[in-house]
């Protein structure tokens, strides 16, 4: 449940930033739109692919426009395609009529400077309508829209460029979401991990201002909403430090790395964290201990120890019972087979 609920607060991250840059995605989306709207279209398209010698095996397709996954596909599968767009726009007479005409480019384009999201597309809006409203009146509101939705010009330069930007930062998200999404197997053991990776991986690309400036912005605007939407690693659920724990793989030392990367080297809340995870692991394994052992004597130890558990008292129990094998030799069949 943790872990989809990570899953969530990236989404709530990635959807801010694509909403900023929805102008340049809307006007790359409306031209795919056009291209896969017909068979004809779409033997046009792929004719002048291949006159392109655009080398792709992935084909061109609409996304959905509410999950920003399905953006992220979409565009990483039309950007190789972006010269055969230019080339419709000389050979399409029906696609340079509806996609070419006068506007003001500068006005067209994203205001990269303000992260406020000001959505202008109709296409954002999600429709509602209450239980008082007749089917009748929902089509009639909905064929309004359609009137008055704005013309998209076909794909600036700009529009490919943030469209590069964007799937450039987006797949860091989309390939932890993947993992945190997975249902056939465990994915607590690398929450962690993978929290580490997006942040070391967002503190690389904000750094990256003077090759692409875009890529550091987007990754700017990502590390805030980030840190925003998350807290303080302090605050989690300490359950979601105890899977690392019980990696046999990595346990107490491939806790404190993680903690490091997202802490930067900040020893003292890395330190801080430890501590805490460790006690209320004690505290775990003494309730255990009480509830399950049949000497009524090691109950009494074990809920004086729940009081305040000595950090060392813990581990050195843990190694004698066997639960963590620190020992010669030691290997993950004989861990499970001694658990």
């Amino acid at each position: 449940m943790q872990v989809r609920c990570a899953a969530h607060v990236l989404a709530l991250v990635v959807k801010d930033v694509v909403l900023l840059y929805h102008k340049s995605v809307g006007r790359i989306r409306s031209v795919i739109k056009f291209v896969t709207g017909s068979p004809s279209r779409l033997a046009k398209f792929k004719e002048c692919a291949a006159l392109e010698k655009i080398d792709c095996k992935k084909m061109v397709f609409l996304d959905v426009k509410t999950r920003w996954n399905a953006t992220y596909l979409m565009l990483e599968a039309a950007i190789p395609y972006k010269k055969v767009f230019k080339r419709l726009e000389r050979e399409d007479k029906s696609f340079r009529s509806k996609y070419i005409f006068k506007e003001s480019e500068s006005e067209a384009l994203p205001n990269t400077d303000d992260d406020t999201v000001v959505i202008d597309n109709e296409d954002y809006y999600l429709s509602s309508s209450s239980e008082s409203e007749c089917e009748g009146d929902v089509s009639r509101k909905k064929n309004i829209k359609k009137k008055n939705k704005p013309r998209h010009h076909a794909p600036y330069a700009a529009d490919w460029s943030y469209a590069r930007c964007l799937v450039k930062c987006l797949k860091i998200f989309f390939d932890v979401t993947v993992k945190f999404s997975a249902s056939v197997q465990v994915t607590s053991h690398e929450f962690l991990w993978q929290l580490a990776l997006i942040h070391e991986q967002l503190v690389r690309l904000r750094t990256t201002g003077n090759r692409d400036p875009h890529i550091s912005r987007m990754a700017e605007i990502m590390f805030r909403k980030y840190n925003a939407y998350w807290g303080d690693y302090e605050d989690m659920n300490s359950v979601m430090y105890f899977a690392k724990l019980l990696d046999p793989r990595e346990k107490e030392s491939g806790l404190k790395f993680d903690l490091e990367c997202l802490y930067e080297q900040d020893d003292f809340r890395v330190t801080t964290v430890l501590k805490a995870v460790k006690q209320d692991m004690g505290r775990l394994y003494d309730e255990y201990t009480s509830m399950y052992s049949n000497d009524n004597a090691e109950e009494g130890t074990g809920s004086t120890a729940a009081a305040g558990v000595d950090d060392m008292t813990f581990w050195e129990r843990m190694k004698i019972k066997g639960m963590i094998g620190l020992r010669d030799g030691w290997t993950v069949i004989f861990y499970w087979s001694a658990t």
